[in-house]
């Protein structure tokens, strides 16, 4: 994004989706959360599972977004994580350093308890890092413990998101698999309905409804 765009109070983030397997999934997302008031641009990449969406930072925010992409039936890929905070006295403080994580690019949401000094954040791993928070934090004057117990390390982070990508990477190699194996029958009943018809006496209706049948977990896995 150039300086003009931030000029006029635009930020672009790119958004990891989950759950899409077609061009139709990310045509609909595209035009979901270009619907969304204060979003400028929203482009879907189907290979690189992202939307990058350009949106005036004072009409919309990130968990608008995802609402978005969860109301659509899809995913979007957001960590979370506890942080120990230490060197608040009042709900002041509170407010600091909640103002503080929510202004960081990439972070969806952030909320402090005072009581257990602890601030869970919400975010997404690809635009900020758990460094990126522990250092605003500690301009707004205030200072991060060890993260545990709780709270995830970095590298914790990081193998938690491999093993859902993995998951997710899984989840679309069955449901191919599945559609191919499927795809075989629905063609055959698809191009021999007159050959079915005469060999076995397989009426139009029943072919119809048999290939129903054999699309419906290829379309609703």
């Amino acid at each position: 994004m150039d300086s003009k765009d931030q000029e006029k109070g635009l930020e672009r983030i790119d958004l990891p989706i989950t759950g899409m397997s077609c061009a139709s999934c990310a045509a609909r997302i595209e035009k979901g959360l270009g619907s969304v008031e204060g979003v400028s641009q929203a482009t879907v990449n189907l290979a690189a599972e992202k939307a990058t969406v350009v949106f005036h930072s004072d009409q919309t925010d990130l968990s608008m977004l995802i609402k978005k992409v969860e109301d659509l039936g899809y995913g979007a890929r957001v960590e979370k994580v506890v942080l120990p905070i230490q060197g608040m006295t009042c709900a002041s403080c509170v407010k600091r350093v909640e103002k503080a994580l929510g202004s960081v690019k990439g972070v969806v949401q952030a909320g402090v308890n005072l009581a257990t000094e602890r601030a869970t954040v919400e975010y997404i791993p690809q635009e900020v890092s758990i460094r990126d928070l522990k250092k605003v934090v500690e301009e707004a004057g205030y200072q991060i413990l060890k993260v545990k117990d709780g709270g995830l390390g970095e590298e914790d982070i990081v193998e938690r998101e491999k093993f859902a990508r993995e998951a997710e990477l899984s989840r679309l190699r069955w449901k191919f698999i599945v559609g191919a194996i499927l795809l075989v029958p629905i063609l055959v009943l698809m191009y021999g309905a007159s050959f079915l018809e005469g060999w076995i006496g397989l009426s139009h209706e029943t072919n119809f409804f048999l290939q129903f049948l054999l699309a419906t977990p290829v379309q609703f896995p």
